[in-house]
């Protein structure tokens, strides 16, 4: 079965990647700020030159599979080369777990969970959320691994799940938790069915102990504060459809399609269930997804980041026997050219991002070192069904990081945030990194452009009157409404469909 299935394997991966393979930049809105942020560890920590920007603050975080990748990545490949290796590796580790996982579950090799494929490009991911995606390919593994040792002396197999939990806590607190509910669902099914001893069982929860009492001492960010929307129902709707979106129009329509053929091949299937332990832990999933606020602390999407975990989920667990006809054939070849269509349209549309993004990051390369780089960015009206789509076609927000990649330039923008991120900025730029988080979310009108620009240019005479001169300074307008609002007032630079670059006087 293994041998007969494995084209399709291998497949499904090569649809996984496809969109890195044709593109010359991954349009995901964190990636250009987490690869900046490479430069800087690497200069710091590997060539021991330090960061005349940051300082490092330590690898005690929930936060670190990216950086901890990607330090090893970046020396030989480049900032940006070592992203998208790493976010093809993320993709291939969930399919390919997803299915062990089935397999180790079921008994079988199937090829249902291979469907994950059309869940790969999500919210979360084309969020470039890279540590927490990491995170979330490692768990099916880690759950595997925690089933083969079934049998084992429970000692042995909370040994393993006390690693799994610290490996996936320091990718993300949220990974964490996610293995948490899965592997509590196999725990409470295994011992209602007398599979597990009470001993066992008390084993398996201790095992998370060192993950929790690690997470307890780690720094963490503005306190626990969350912002819960209003409308809570219709908001948990909208979020759920939102956490399934690829930034595509054509993709997402096409998702949606397979979605709808996968269900029908489970009515038309011969047989069909849940392994062993899935349904609780599905249920743990669903609650956190319903209880969990959008906003947690510095963290944004944080609901919207467990409907993906329940379906890869749910794929793993699913034990289905297809009947042999011809229905059950055609519907298998229309959910694979709907995954084609998919990622096809990914594919298409980030290759047609290339030249937006090689335009905008020419002309920041293009400013002396040195330079710090502001920016204001104009964000289509929020709530805006069609703002999903044209806030990400391209993501532009943290583009600017690019003229980072030599850690030659400072981006205010570039997140390091304390107890999220691994550096934090240097008392010597500090002031432009709060004017900076000052700044509206967005700015669309001269009138703020100019305001903010004013604020900019006090900043910089401030700093001129105190150390005799101030660094090179650009102020960064993303998709602007005018074509030179600040034609009067700074010197137009460059500008593009996109952006307007101005030289703060």
């Amino acid at each position: 079965m293994f041998r007969r299935l494995l084209p399709a394997a291998v497949a499904a991966c090569v649809l996984a990647i496809l969109p890195i393979l044709v593109s010359r930049h991954l349009p995901l809105l964190d990636a250009p700020a987490h690869e900046s942020r490479l430069v800087a560890l690497r200069d710091i920590l590997v060539l021991g030159r330090g960061s005349p920007f940051y300082d490092f603050t330590g690898f005690f975080l929930p936060n670190i599979a990216f950086d901890i990748v990607g330090i090893g990545l970046v020396g030989p490949f480049g900032p940006e080369t070592a992203g998208q290796i790493f976010f093809g590796l993320t993709l291939l580790l969930t399919v390919t777990g997803v299915w062990v996982l089935n397999r180790i579950s079921i008994g079988r090799w199937s090829m249902t969970p291979l469907a994950s494929t059309l869940f790969l490009y999500n919210l979360i991911s084309i969020l470039g959320f890279f540590s927490y995606a990491f995170g979330l390919a490692l768990a099916p593994w880690a759950l595997a691994g925690w089933k083969l040792l079934e049998g084992r002396h429970p000692a042995a197999r909370a040994s393993f799940s006390a690693l799994a939990c610290v490996i996936l806590l320091f990718c993300h607190v949220f990974d964490f938790g996610i293995y948490a509910v899965a592997m509590g669902g196999f725990v409470v099914t295994d011992v209602i069915a007398r599979r597990l001893t009470l001993s066992g069982a008390v084993l398996a929860i201790a095992s998370l102990a060192p993950a929790l009492a690690l997470f307890g001492m780690m720094p963490h960010a503005d306190g626990l504060h969350a912002a819960f929307q209003n409308g809570i129902l219709q908001a948990k709707l909208f979020g759920l459809l939102k956490s399934m979106t690829c930034g595509s129009m054509t993709g997402d329509a096409a998702f949606m399609a397979g979605a709808l053929l996968f269900a029908t091949l489970l009515i038309v299937a011969s047989r069909r269930g849940l392994a062993p332990g899935f349904a609780l832990g599905l249920a743990g999933l669903a609650a956190l997804y319903v209880v969990l606020p959008e906003k947690l602390a510095t963290g944004s999407y944080v609901d919207e980041r467990m409907p993906i975990a329940f379906a890869l989920f749910l794929l793993a667990g699913l034990d289905i026997r297809l009947s042999k006809s011809r229905v059950s054939i055609a519907l298998l070849c229309l959910i694979a050219a709907m995954a084609m269509a998919k990622q096809t349209a990914i594919a298409v549309l980030w290759r047609s991002f290339d030249p937006v993004i090689d335009n905008m990051s020419a002309a920041l390369a293009a400013l002396p070192a040195g330079a710090v780089i502001l920016q204001a960015e104009c964000e289509p009206a929020s709530g805006d069904v069609l703002a999903i789509y044209e806030e990400r076609q391209p993501s532009l927000t943290h583009v600017a990081a690019m003229a980072a990649f030599q850690d030659s330039r400072f981006i205010p923008a570039t997140w390091a945030i304390a107890g999220q991120h691994t550096v934090r900025v240097s008392d010597g730029f500090q002031d432009y990194y709060e004017l900076q988080n000052s700044f509206g979310s967005s700015t669309c009108s001269a009138t703020g452009y100019r305001s903010e620009l004013a604020r900019i240019e006090t900043l910089a005479a401030g700093r001129a009157a105190t150390n005799g001169a101030a660094p090179p300074t650009y102020f960064l307008l993303i998709r602007p409404d005018a074509h030179d609002p600040l034609q009067d007032r700074a010197a137009l630079l460059a500008s593009g469909p996109a952006f307007a670059l101005y030289r703060v006087k």
